[in-house]
């Protein structure tokens, strides 16, 4: 079962692009973690799939 779908999203602010075409998806039963550098869009990913933000290109079902 598929709980959660991301296709080709984006998000920058300004100049700053912090991700491009990103695409993912999370099944049943199966355990994710996002590891990255500090300032790399952890928090805007997680934002966009809680709905409070919104990713500048890209489709989802979240």
């Amino acid at each position: 079962m598929n709980y959660l779908n991301v296709e080709n999203i984006s998000k920058s602010y300004g100049e700053l692009t912090l991700f491009e075409g990103l695409s993912f998806s999370i099944h049943k039963d199966q355990k994710v973690a996002f590891v990255a550098k500090n300032g790399t869009g952890k928090t805007s990913i997680l934002n966009i799939l809680a709905n409070t933000d919104t990713p500048r290109y890209g489709t989802g079902d979240f």
